[in-house]
């Protein structure tokens, strides 16, 4: 009955005609152009927030788009632009408060100057793609490459990054194809409070201005540069995924216009080789995607109402046979392409470059009471879902597929979900000068799934898709698609790019105001807290990474807890030049069952207790460790200009892996048994190394006197993260391993009532973060050059940044290459915590760094002997010059000076 119901409702979808009732208007208006509301053309932003202005306008000229702007500047009122659909899933079109300006590019639609000869066309920024399609076939001209949906406007898909599928000239971009732009901007009340800013290749601007998120100002006209009308051979071909890894690295080179659907529950993908040929090769091919095409509502109602059904029952073979049937029927029609406009007779389909790069006749329709509609169309019960849009570099993602392929080797019917929604779209996109646009040639993938209407409801196999969309960010370093996505994808983003902080002057330098940010493009563009949503149920939308249980809602009757989502199983499946890249710590997935090591390691599990009082204690515990208080400093001496000091701890032993039944930090004590049976040398897993050379450098004098400006972490598998100076990094060893546990999966630990991140993951080489005026000292036994540290910092200039690069291994030597001298300090080996004690001992000195009275010494061993050096004076001089010293210190100075 099920595989019918779906059958009729494909045919409907193949067979009903063009005629549709358009979509809505996004703004909407309780009164004429005031009190308004807008939204997206999916009705619902990704945090379900209401979007609210006090007005909006629909100039008609670029002289009326000016005073527009003019006003609202004089006024200093927030703005935003609204496009014709408004097809951005983030809240990018929002203001800020209740009282800004909507400025909508409805009425901005002409096309204002053709010039043939040098193949260009200026249009205004509220022309579609499909009339700029239209128009430039008029004059023989095609826009190469172009996004495969025609319902987006020049301006949006501007501002967002839009693109095609192509590595082939420059790049399947439209903003690579922009000369010109003219953009009105706030200005000052001696330019009449706007101004019209025209930009060209020669102006480095345009590489800011070509993906602005709309901060920058309204896009009034822009200038395209066109090619020759020529013709396209499109054969699809369907293949098993097995070596899909490698076919995607090279199949965007082969073919201009490739792209490939992938359809991983059914191991399948589908290559579109697509490919110019001469404008004399037969065929007059139309492409008509199938599935933007006009709907009957009845059908769309039918389509979620079984998928509600799935979800409610938890029905994955359902869902599997649905994907099935659709895919052979999307297939059998050649996803809508036909040979003549009007009918499919087989491969390859030939025509025109207008007829079959881009498509959407569902928006292109008349008024029909909503008998038919797009399909997602919110006025109608139809699709509602999430999209997740991702870019990862040509050089990683052979390693990205393996990992979703292992994923679904685990759960093979987890991606059938997805499948009914056509699969995967696997997009190619080249590197752009933009700011903001792609920084390395890459493969877009494009991924829609099932939404509940009820945001505390989790959908079938989440936590898979969940893992899928966190690995690709944080593990893969991918790069967001501007205009799609979920809210947790943006956070930190700004970060990835390599000209963010030009992006960022730009911004200041059109808008100084901010007249036209919000708080959503300053949170992803980090001038902000992060775009995450800490809440319950924050999860199950995608508004954070799940932390704790309350983000998954099991108070709402859901049965999906934390650990359920946040599973980073696969986050060890990459190789090793994967994790030197893109940071992220490999976790590692041992099938093996660790009963014997089990018990002596619960000191760094983050597993749950099953005992009412252990969960309890347990549970305080892991909120300390979650958020950590910061310690006070003695701030500097701000009559000078003081430089100071930076760390760097290489080759750290921080290593996660799956002990049993609970992620555990892998130390030589508890785990030697199951490092042995996964042939590990236990000796080569001291984390205590960095434990004790992070307290020697954050609890000494140079950092107590606000000297000390970073410390940088960067473990054996080159994850680096930094440790903020006035961290208090826990004393006990049981609460570190708890600590680094969580920051290696959640990538920071923030302040306890703050959202300052103390410890965080960062984005290799550590180099990027020193000053410019810095000398970068390594340290070892190896090294000829032996000599008396206070003699070697005094001769350093004051002007100078001293960096130290110290190792945090058991054994072996760092190996960098950015290390500018390599000296030992001792005749003998010293650990990691002494050598950095004698490092900070010298700074003092040079520094003229006292103890202030009364404040309370944390002191190591290595420190203790520093002491020492005082004892013809008794131990009663301690506290004759003002020190409080911890009484498990004095035992022990005590005892040792007895013996001395």
């Amino acid at each position: 009955m099920f595989r019918e119901l779906l059958l009729w409702e494909l045919i409907f979808l193949l067979v009903v005609s063009v005629s549709c009732t358009p979509p809505a208007e996004p703004v909407e208006c309780s009164t004429k152009d005031s009190n308004c509301t807008v939204t997206n053309s999916y009705g619902m932003f990704p945090d379900r927030a209401i979007c609210r202005a006090g007005n909006v306008a629909y100039p008609e000229t670029e002289q009326e788009l000016v005073s527009v702007v003019s006003a609202a500047t004089e006024a200093r009122r927030k703005m935003k632009v609204v496009t014709r659909f408004s097809h951005s899933i983030p809240k990018l079109v929002c203001p800020d408060g209740h009282d800004g300006l909507l400025i909508s590019t409805k009425n901005l639609n002409r096309v204002v100057k053709t010039d043939e000869a040098a193949m260009t066309m200026t249009v205004e920024s509220g022309v579609t793609l499909r009339q700029l399609i239209n128009e430039a076939a008029k004059v023989g001209l095609a826009l190469p490459y172009a996004p495969y949906w025609w319902g987006l406007t020049i301006g949006g898909l501007l501002g967002t990054g839009a693109h095609g599928s192509s590595l082939w000239g420059k790049g399947s971009s439209v903003h690579d194809h922009v000369v010109e732009m003219r953009i009105v901007s706030p200005a000052g009340a001696d330019e009449g409070y706007a101004k019209v800013r025209v930009l060209n290749q020669r102006d480095k601007d345009l590489d800011a201005a070509k993906v602005s998120l709309g901060v920058l100002g309204v896009v009034s006209q822009v200038t395209l540069k066109f090619q020759p009308m020529f013709k396209r051979s499109i054969t699809y071909v369907t293949k098993d995924d097995n070596d899909l890894g490698d076919e995607a690295v090279t199949f965007g080179n082969l073919h201009e216009f490739a792209d490939i659907l992938w359809y991983p529950s059914q191991r399948k993908a589908v290559y579109r080789i697509d490919d110019r040929v001469s404008t004399n090769a037969s065929g007059n091919g139309l492409y008509d995607f199938t599935p933007f095409r006009s709907t009957l509502s009845v059908a769309l109602a039918l389509t979620r109402s079984t998928e509600e059904t799935q979800e409610s029952l938890r029905d994955a073979n359902g869902k599997c046979l649905g994907a099935k049937v659709i895919i052979s029927t999307l297939q059998t029609a050649a996803y809508g392409l036909t040979n003549n406009g009007v009918i499919f007779t087989g491969y390859p389909v030939i025509g025109f470059h207008n007829r079959l790069q881009s498509s959407g006749t569902c928006l292109d329709s008349r008024e029909d009471s909503l008998i038919t509609a797009c399909a997602w169309d919110p006025r109608i019960k139809g699709e509602f879902f999430h999209q997740t849009t991702f870019s990862i570099s040509l050089s990683v993602v052979k390693s990205f597929i393996q990992d979703v392929q292992k994923l679904v080797a685990m759960e093979p019917k987890s991606l059938c979900g997805l499948e009914l929604y056509n699969g995967i779209l696997m997009r190619y996109v080249k590197a752009s000068t933009a700011y903001l646009g792609k920084q390395e040639d890459a493969i877009d993938f494009d991924i829609t799934y099932y939404r509940s209407k009820d945001p505390t409801a989790p959908r079938l196999y989440q936590d898979i898709l969940e893992e899928i969309e966190q690995m690709a960010m944080f593990k893969y370093g991918a790069l967001p698609h501007w205009g799609k996505n979920r809210n947790l994808v943006f956070d930190g983003v700004i970060q990835k790019y390599k000209n963010g902080g030009e992006f960022l002057k730009a911004k200041n330098k059109y808008d100084h105001w901010g007249l036209f940010s919000s708080e959503w493009t300053d949170q992803i563009l980090g001038l902000r807290n992060g775009t995450t949503m800490l809440k319950e149920g924050c999860a199950l939308e995608g508004l954070c990474v799940c932390s704790e249980d309350v983000h998954c809602a099991p108070a709402k009757g859901r049965r999906l807890r934390c650990s359920a989502l946040n599973r980073p199983v696969v986050a060890s499946l990459a190789p090793p030049t994967v994790t030197d890249k893109y940071n992220f710590e490999p976790i590692k997935w041992y099938d093996l069952e660790e009963e014997e090591d089990e018990e002596p390691a619960k000191r760094a599990s983050i597993e749950k207790p099953t005992k009412e009082g252990e969960g309890k204690e347990e549970e305080e515990d892991e909120a300390r460790t979650d958020e950590l208080v910061g310690i006070p400093i003695i701030p500097s001496d701000k009559k000078t200009n003081k430089n100071g000091v930076i760390f760097v701890l290489e080759k750290a032993s921080l290593e996660v892996a799956k002990v049993g039944k609970s992620f555990q930090l892998l130390n030589s004590d508890d785990h030697a048994n199951f490092l042995r049976k996964n042939n590990k040398n236990p000796a080569d897993y001291r984390p205590d190394i960095t434990h004790q050379a992070l307290l020697s450098i954050l609890d000494s004098p140079v950092n107590k006197a606000g000297r000390l400006q970073a410390v940088y972490v960067r473990t054996e598998k080159g994850v680096l993260f930094e440790v903020k100076p006035h961290v208090r990094i826990p004393r006990t060893y049981k609460r570190f391993s708890g600590i680094m546990l969580q920051l290696l999966q959640k990538l920071n630990i923030t302040a306890v009532g703050k959202r300052e991140k103390l410890l965080r993951v960062i984005k290799n080489p550590v180099t990027n973060y020193f000053p410019v005026n810095s000398r970068k000292i390594g340290f070892s036994y190896s090294s000829e050059k032996l000599v008396k540290m206070r003699k070697y910092v005094d001769a350093v200039g004051d002007d100078m940044n001293l960096v130290f690069v110290v190792g945090a291994m058991a054994h072996g030597k760092i190996e960098t290459d950015y290390i500018d001298d390599f000296i030992a300090i001792s005749g003998y080996p010293l650990s990691a915590a002494m050598c950095i004690a004698r490092i900070t001992e010298a700074l003092a000195d040079k520094w003229n760094i006292l103890m202030a009275i009364g404040q309370q010494l944390h002191l190591p061993f290595v420190w203790m002997l520093k002491i020492l050096k005082f004892k013809v004076v008794g131990y009663s001089t301690l506290f004759h010059i003002g020190l409080s010293v911890d009484l498990t210190l004095v035992d022990i100075v005590v005892v040792t000076t007895r013996r001395a």
